[in-house]
């Protein structure tokens, strides 16, 4: 019998002679090779014991994963582990949830299209027409800004409105009756502030605007079809870094519309020589509605009981 302490020969039992010691040893392989299954302690090989073995790629000797050594595997990115120079590891080589591939947390501009993004370019910084936008959200389009008085040709009366314009609801009405019909599918609403209507509460700002009509990372044309402004992360015209700059071309040239802002794009208050003719729901003599110049700036005030045009946005 040779797994007492006394051998058969009448040596002593000890760790290398090829025989099991009952209840002291696990295994004993008679050799000194430390990665064969069976350790020079006479333990099995198991991860974490310090020694390398055939199946392991590495063998720390602890528990943490996160470390550069995985469960005796060479820590990468996929393996579930957050190492150090990862941002995240979810285990899988998926590119549209919160973990990419890459191990790098999920963002607009890292190539990937990711749920609640439209699109990513990375971190090109196009801006060309449809490119995408940098929150992600769309790509840049082409839009048309377009006066009421540009469809009758020489005679604009039919394109002239008084202050009661029954809102900003009723002037895009007017907007959508005229323009709609001509782009198919086509939305359009009025470029004008008050009566609810707000396009900045900070002046150069479109931060805290209201039902407005103009978009983000937007290119506007004109009705000559002239590039007028492209809009970035402020959804004003003739506005950059949060000043006035001024617009590559008219907005109109035949008359002065409605506006009702003021060249900072916040909204003027109704009162002498000023105003939107009570949001637009006016049309008497005394009281005032502000109109825009041709490069969209503020202009003085009419009447409302005066005709001005208005300018119309596709949505």
């Amino acid at each position: 019998m040779n797994t007492d302490n006394c051998l058969n020969d009448c040596s002593t039992a000890k760790c290398g002679d090829g025989f099991v010691l009952a209840g002291v040893e696990v295994c004993d392989d008679g050799n000194q090779n430390n990665a064969d299954g069976c350790t020079n302690a006479c333990k099995v090989a198991a991860c974490g014991d310090s020694i390398v073995q055939s199946a392991e790629e590495c063998d720390d000797g602890n528990a943490v994963n996160t470390d550069g050594c995985a469960s005796c595997k060479s820590a990468k990115c996929g393996d579930g582990y957050v190492q150090m120079l990862e941002e995240c590891d979810d285990g899988n080589a998926s590119n549209s949830d919160s973990c990419t591939s890459v191990c790098k947390s999920s963002r607009c501009g890292d190539v990937f299209t990711q749920p609640g993004e439209a699109c990513d370019d990375g971190a090109s910084q196009r801006i060309e027409l449809d490119a995408c936008t940098p929150d992600c959200k769309g790509r840049y389009e082409k839009k048309f800004i377009k006066p009421t008085t540009s469809l009758f040709g020489g005679d604009v009366s039919p394109g002239l409105f008084n202050g009661n314009l029954e809102g900003p609801a009723g002037a895009d009405k007017i907007c959508q009756r005229l323009f709609g019909p001509t782009r198919a599918l086509s939305r359009w609403k009025a470029l004008i502030v008050g009566g609810g209507r707000r396009a900045a509460v900070t002046p150069f700002s479109s931060e805290g605007s209201v039902d407005w009509v103009l978009r983000k990372h937007t290119y506007y044309y004109n009705f000559k079809n002239e590039l007028l402004w492209r809009t970035d992360q402020t959804a004003l015209l003739g506005v950059r870094n949060g000043a006035s700059s001024t617009l590559l071309a008219d907005a109109i040239t035949d008359s002065y519309p409605w506006s009702g802002w003021s060249t900072d794009w916040t909204t003027k208050a109704d009162g002498d020589g000023q105003g939107t003719c009570r949001g637009w729901t006016a049309n008497s003599f005394d009281l005032w509605g502000t109109f825009a110049l041709r490069d969209l700036t503020e202009g003085r005030a009419d009447p409302c009981s005066y005709p001005e045009p208005l300018l119309c946005v596709e949505q």
